[in-house]
């Protein structure tokens, strides 16, 4: 069975990301089922595919929002239940849903300068070449100890 694919239908504008359970997958069956295994985290829940022409919504929370998504006339409930409502509809009413729902948007690509600046500021938090990163730790916590506080302006 087929469903749609969320990151080449939303990728370019909502945070696509697998759900936990594609990482304990047998690698020889993820490819088969990615898109299966795809979902787009909101506020409010998480769309995911139900199949080529349709989408489904799982909200985490009853409220407001599990009521308005109840009340849409072209989503049908699959599961209503004590923390949540699952609703599955057209594909193309996604921003119908969307609106309700808010999902996370992709975030945009890092240019090269502020990638330079974000490296040069993290630098001095790298542990030296042969340091464990847990004594850089306790080193820096142990200095802070040591030193005096620092007054407080008024």
């Amino acid at each position: 069975m087929e469903c749609i694919n969320l990151r080449e239908r939303f990728g370019d504008r909502y945070k696509v990301i697998f759900e936990e359970s594609y990482y304990a997958e047998r690698p020889e069956f993820r490819a088969a089922e990615a898109p299966w295994l795809m979902i787009i985290p909101c506020e409010h829940g998480h769309f995911f595919p139900w199949d080529l022409e349709h989408l489904a919504f799982a909200s985490d929370k009853n409220g407001s929002v599990a009521n308005k998504l109840r009340k849409l006339d072209f989503a049908t409930t699959h599961q209503d239940g004590d923390e949540g409502v699952n609703i599955f509809f057209p594909a193309e009413r996604f921003e119908d849903v969307a609106r309700i729902v808010k999902p996370r948007p992709k975030r945009p690509p890092m240019s090269e300068e502020r990638r330079r600046q974000c490296a040069e500021r993290l630098r001095k938090y790298q542990p030296a070449k042969g340091q464990r990163v847990q004594d850089l730790v306790q080193n820096r916590q142990k200095s802070a100890l040591e030193s005096p506080p620092t007054p407080m302006p008024v």
